[in-house]
């Protein structure tokens, strides 16, 4: 009387999930089943029947639009069988947000496999399995919080400082050139520059001031290599530290 989604979590349980409902379910003419294990893989059908059973990755089934017709909408709709934990609450609601999208009707359920139920943890549950995810995630945001924002913070610090370092040594080096008469006297010195390269005053200390502000871009790169480590631990040694480090590199 309905149809019948499968999600799996990678493609090895896709196709161990694939060969037990084929062995249950092939005797049974009312049921078309369909794998769908690959993100460029067309799904088959333009519509969804009742009987049929598409058992896909998530991956692989992401932003199908899977119609029904009138009978399977009037029998209930897509019934949707999660068979892992996702990582993430999004993720979750994403897989049985396919049941109702665009206002249609359908269920959804978990049904997983955790070998802890069989030999340490019997009376094991979806909400136990599900609270733990939640943890978990929880943990690992607050680990971005502690960890990742202070070095993110300081290395935006750091491109301030460095882009405000940069901007005074161009500024000293265009003072330099325009208090220097050097080009005049090399081309007057040797006049043949002007002919061979033909290199004017002008076109001298652009080049000059490109390769200045180059290398110092390339030092800066090499620096920030040097420092990855430092900065990885910054929310351990505080920002202070590193930006002594920046004052010895200017």
């Amino acid at each position: 009387r309905r149809a019948v989604l499968v999600i799996c979590e990678n493609i090895a349980s896709l196709e161990k999930i694939a060969a037990t409902i084929r062995q249950k379910f092939q005797s049974n003419r009312n049921c078309n089943i369909y794998t769908y294990d690959r993100a460029y893989k067309k799904f088959e059908k333009s519509e969804l029947n009742p009987g049929d059973i598409i058992i896909a990755t998530n991956i692989a089934g992401r932003g199908t639009d899977l119609t029904m017709d009138k009978l399977l909408k009037a029998n209930g709709g897509l019934h949707v069988i999660l068979s892992y934990i996702p990582g993430n609450l999004r993720v979750q609601q994403q897989v049985f947000g396919r049941t109702a999208r665009g206002g249609k009707r359908g269920t959804g359920v978990y049904i997983v496999y955790d070998l802890r139920k069989l030999m340490l943890m019997p009376d094991i549950t979806i909400d136990f399995l599900l609270q733990k995810r939640d943890d978990k995630e929880k943990e690992r945001l607050q680990d971005i919080v502690s960890k990742s924002f202070p070095k993110i913070k300081t290395e935006n610090n750091l491109f301030d400082e460095f882009n405000l370092f940069k901007e005074e040594i161009k500024s000293n080096i265009q003072e330099s050139i325009q208090k220097s008469d050097h080009m005049n006297e090399m081309t007057q010195i040797f006049p043949f520059i002007n002919r061979i390269f033909r290199y004017d005053e002008l076109d001298f200390n652009a080049n000059f001031l490109e390769i200045q502000l180059n290398s110092l871009q390339n030092h800066w790169a090499l620096w920030l290599n040097e420092m990855d480590e430092k900065l990885t631990q910054v929310y351990l040694t505080r920002s202070e530290s590193i930006l002594e480090e920046f004052s010895k590199f200017k």
